[in-house]
């Protein structure tokens, strides 16, 4: 038996991207990080507890996920 697929954090960040509209329109970085942080909150939220634990989204971890996806087509990342 296949063991399944990982989903990357490059693949939530485009999905939310490609959810948001993004192909017909600019989206601000931080809507993308929200969505991010309501498909996959463990990956996209801050690590410390006393942000962790206001559900505030990280819009590093989602710009940078991005940013490797882009620089993946260059053959970088």
């Amino acid at each position: 038996m296949k063991e399944p697929l990982e989903i990357s954090n490059i693949h939530i960040a485009v999905y939310a991207l490609t959810d948001l509209g993004g192909a017909e329109r600019t989206v601000p970085s931080e809507d993308i990080a929200a969505r991010c942080y309501e498909l996959a909150p463990e990956r996209f939220g801050w690590r410390r507890e006393p942000y962790r634990s206001k559900g505030w989204p990280d819009k590093y971890t989602a710009r940078f996920a991005l940013e490797c996806q882009e620089a993946g087509k260059r053959g970088a990342c």
